[in-house]
């Protein structure tokens, strides 16, 4: 049985993504709307991650994965402290808790952007 996962920060990085979910497939690219993003989840490291936040006027591109169920606990374990959401567009992850001002790694918004761009839409924007 497979569900469908919507990645909009590094997980959007097709070769991370199956790293992570070998039985990963990406199907396409999707907008959440009624969320935008914002680099204010705070990580193991001391810097930020991108994260999710509602916006009654936002919207948020991503890339749509099918993933076998059985790799579901694999991306949970990847994906800590953030909390897993059904939306329209597939499962994906959302951290609800106090935002950090940290600032995120040049690496990650570099792996988040190139997953971005691999599927042809725009990277997140930096705030």
């Amino acid at each position: 049985m497979s569900y469908l996962y919507f990645a909009y920060g590094s997980n959007m990085w097709t070769p991370r993504m199956t790293d992570r979910c070998p039985s990963a497939k990406a199907v396409g690219t999707a907008v959440l709307c009624g969320w935008r993003t914002a680099y204010d989840k705070p990580s193991r490291d001391g810097s930020a991650k991108l994260n999710l936040r509602p916006d009654p006027t936002g919207s948020v591109s991503g890339v749509v994965y099918e993933v076998e169920e059985r790799d579901r606990p694999r991306l949970d374990a990847a994906e800590p402290g953030y909390e897993a959401l059904e939306t329209p567009v597939g499962w994906t992850y959302v951290y609800r808790g106090e935002p950090t001002s940290s600032r995120p790694s040049d690496r990650y918004v570099a792996l988040v952007d190139a997953g971005a761009r691999a599927h042809g839409i725009e990277p997140p924007p930096l705030r």
